[in-house]
């Protein structure tokens, strides 16, 4: 288990990222898929710069001035709801409640963008990322039907929400 003290975990939202920045981000998000690292570098790329801040936001934490972990809350154009889009976090910084905080940061950053809710589906089997939600108030509601590009759902996801 990594050993930290939580308070030097920065939380924050970015719009821009540096090259470092991309290749920890990559770093992050092929912790579970370690052969997708080159992808990952070309669909960050892709996506912060077309980056709109007005209806996509990734909340990131940062520590010793790395990225470990990310939230992403975005006012999905297909479905016209906010929704968190994901919580990845580092394998080596898993199960320590940066995921709790990360969510937590996330949601403020939603209010901001002016959400007076936010959903997010969650499948039934991932037992984390469902106590991570309804630490952060999210109710589970439904099966989720569609996902947030508007494609039909595979069965076993549910829809939490998060009211304002």
């Amino acid at each position: 288990m990594q050993k930290f003290n939580h308070k030097e975990i920065k939380y924050c939202v970015k719009n821009t990222l540096s090259s470092q920045e991309i290749i920890d981000l990559a770093e992050v998000m092929a912790s579970e898929e370690p052969e997708r690292f080159d992808e990952f570098i070309d669909w960050i790329k892709n996506e912060f710069n077309k980056l709109n801040p007005n209806t996509k936001q990734y909340t990131f934490a940062i520590l010793e001035n790395k990225i470990i972990g990310f939230v992403r809350i975005w006012n999905s154009p297909f479905i016209h709801r906010f929704i968190n889009d994901g919580i990845v976090i580092k394998r080596k910084y898993q199960n320590l409640g940066i995921g709790k905080k990360l969510l937590e940061e996330g949601l403020k950053t939603a209010k901001n963008m002016g959400a007076k809710k936010v959903i997010a589906h969650i499948h039934k089997d991932n037992l984390s990322s469902i106590k991570i939600h309804e630490f952060n108030n999210f109710i589970k509601k439904e099966a989720a039907k569609i996902d947030s590009y508007g494609n039909t759902k595979k069965l076993g996801s549910y829809e939490y929400v998060c009211e304002f």
